[in-house]
């Protein structure tokens, strides 16, 4: 299946999520990037008649686990994703914004199911702005008290 193979390496370049580290790492407090971040998916979907969600969720959704070749693309796309957000927070912890006793691999795997699930839930929800008070939780969790 050469068309299927292309198609899908074609959808791995595509993907946006290499663009997460340098968008975390790019100067300043990581916690408000990653937020933007999410935010940004629940405004996209807000604005959206018919929220599409994310081709990873989606594909994941529908083709899982019984297509290997699929499933190989959507684990390696997820690994950036969480990397990405391993890497912010590595970042976030060397200046005190989260604490360093974190549990870092824990919290990029729960940022990433946060994303995952967000990109779900929003193509169901009629107000997927209400998921703004959940994203604020999660962060809330792994910020340093002051």
């Amino acid at each position: 299946m050469p068309r299927r193979s292309t198609a899908i390496t074609r959808w791995r370049r595509a993907s946006k999520a290499r663009t997460l580290a340098p968008t975390l790492l790019a100067g300043g407090p990581v916690l408000p990037r990653i937020r933007a971040v999410l935010l940004g998916w629940i405004e996209l979907a807000a604005e959206q008649d018919e929220p599409r969600g994310c081709l990873i969720a989606n594909t994941a959704g529908e083709l899982l686990p019984r297509d290997r070749e699929v499933a190989d693309a959507v684990r390696e796309v997820l690994s950036v994703v969480e990397d990405g957000f391993l890497q912010g927070l590595r970042a976030a912890a060397r200046t005190g914004e989260v604490p360093d006793s974190l549990d870092l691999p824990a919290c990029a795997a729960m940022l990433t199911m946060l994303l995952e699930g967000l990109q779900v839930l929003m193509k169901a929800d009629p107000d997927p702005r209400r998921f703004v008070r959940a994203v604020d939780t999660a962060l809330a969790s792994i910020a340093a008290r002051a």
